[in-house]
């Protein structure tokens, strides 16, 4: 299925993504809050969410301070750890690349071990 252009596979949609890649970001500046958009991934008894989120006010878009903010954070068999996490400023289309990169490092972690999975970072610490 398609998200935001992106091929999603296996992931479950919690929020439909709101924004247009081909329309300025000024012009939905409506859809913007904290939670833009939200993928969940299944396997092995682990849950993996991709989280879209903007940070910063509505009034402002393009205020340097404000953005996106992309993570990835995994939990089900350990607790909530944040794996994955990239700021991008008001660009759409570098968004949409940000996101794919995310869901394939997700895909790729089918091939990974439980134990190289437990042992990845927390990137918050």
């Amino acid at each position: 299925m398609k998200y935001f252009g992106i091929e999603i596979f296996d992931g479950k949609i919690y929020s439909d993504f709101p924004l247009e890649e081909d329309l300025p970001l000024e012009e939905q500046w409506f859809f913007l809050s904290q939670d833009v958009g939200n993928v969940e991934f299944h396997f092995r008894g682990m849950i993996f969410g991709l989280d879209i989120s903007w940070f910063g006010h509505f009034e402002d878009i393009y205020n340097p301070e404000y953005g996106f903010r992309v993570d990835i954070a995994e939990w089900g068999r350990n607790e909530f750890k944040m794996i994955y996490r990239v700021f991008v400023r008001t660009d759409l289309r570098a968004l949409k690349q940000v996101m794919q990169e995310a869901v394939d490092l997700i895909q790729s972690f089918r091939e990974k071990s439980i134990e190289e999975l437990d042992a990845m970072p927390d990137v918050r610490q």
